[in-house]
């Protein structure tokens, strides 16, 4: 194959790579990370990149791969559990003490793991469900005309939704250990439940793009981007909460705190019992849970078209520098792989 023959081979592949990889590319898989306690191999996250929603429980994780389908790893065996696993398709998921809430992909919901409060049976009906929060023994679930619904223990008011807030004014749900918080559809927070260390009375006032809860405290992330903290501090959950108006996306683990910065960097403060505050370094990350002791992070798979294109300027580079030996097309093949893990 003479030189002037390689050019058009070359941008007909690159075009190639661009429309199969691009067409057949699932949305948004990644792989995981995990860093922190590890007594139940709750850090020993599976292998492959197919993971499109994750949630951390007490002593293990859980994850919804590119099918819905449920991947569990940490403590087992599940079989301990008042109500099992059922079988997916879902679209979103999240736990928290040793119980699980999901929504399916025909937007109704569904709930296993240990039921001490009804928070499994009572799974509320519907199938307009958008958004879900799993609290200690309670849940919370955002409806499609911006209404939530909560329930399992309410032994501190926790399901009670305040009656003077707007039944269809809410934007996102955040389930603590024995309280509730929401982001209202004005931007606003409200919450209520468990009051013991000021998670409901010492809310922040001002304008929120996200909120998360851990047992008894609380995170915010303000419209520009700072960070606020609130309730329990006795491990510097709230004094230590870092400073800078470039936050993206936040979590709490039990009492601590995690924060995904716009450069793709992770942050975390509070206990640090297990290490659970010293996140991977790096800057590939692009969403973030907390666990009890542990943190969950998602890095991205690169898109085929993107490895295509690297591949093919790989080829086009090496065919530069060597001398072909005799006539005809060289190929050479190589195969990266990258792991989730920590």
């Amino acid at each position: 194959m003479t030189r002037g023959m390689r050019t058009p081979l070359l941008w007909t592949a690159i075009a190639w790579v661009l429309l199969t990889g691009w067409c057949e590319r699932p949305a948004a898989a990644s792989y995981i990370v995990a860093w922190g306690r590890n007594d139940t191999g709750e850090c020993n996250v599976p292998s492959g990149g197919n993971f499109t929603d994750m949630t951390a429980l007490y002593d293990r994780g859980i994850a919804l791969d590119n099918t819905g389908a449920v991947v569990n790893w940490g403590r087992q065996p599940l079989s301990t559990w008042h109500v099992p696993e059922p079988s997916g398709p879902f679209k979103d998921i999240d736990g928290f003490w040793d119980h699980v809430v999901a929504i399916r992909t025909n937007g109704t919901l569904d709930d296993w793991g240990y039921n001490y409060f009804g928070q499994c049976s009572n799974t509320p009906l519907g199938n307009n469900y958008t958004a879900i929060s799993a609290g200690s023994y309670h849940a919370l679930a955002l409806r499609s005309d911006n209404s939530i619904v909560a329930w399992g223990n309410n032994t501190h008011g926790q399901c009670n939704i305040p009656m003077h807030l707007p039944p269809n004014g809410f934007a996102a749900v955040a389930a603590g250990g024995e309280y509730s918080v929401a982001l209202m559809a004005d931007a606003s927070l409200a919450a209520w439940g468990y009051d013991a260390k000021g998670q409901v009375s010492s809310l922040p006032i001002g304008q929120f793009d996200a909120v998360a809860a851990g047992w008894d405290h609380g995170l915010a992330l303000r419209k520009d981007h700072s960070l606020v903290s609130w309730g329990n501090d006795a491990n510097g959950q709230v004094t230590n909460t870092p400073a800078g108006n470039d936050f993206v996306a936040i979590a709490c683990g039990w009492d601590f705190s995690l924060a995904l910065r716009s450069n793709g960097t992770l942050v975390g403060w509070g206990l640090n019992s297990h290490k659970q505050c010293n996140v991977p370094s790096g800057n590939q990350y692009t969403a973030v849970v907390g666990g009890a002791y542990y943190g969950l992070a998602f890095t991205p798979v690169p898109e085929p078209a993107t490895l295509g294109l690297l591949a093919i300027a790989t080829l086009g580079l090496s065919r530069r520098r060597r001398a072909p030996r005799r006539p005809g097309l060289h190929r050479t093949a190589e195969k990266a792989t990258t792991r989730g893990g920590a």
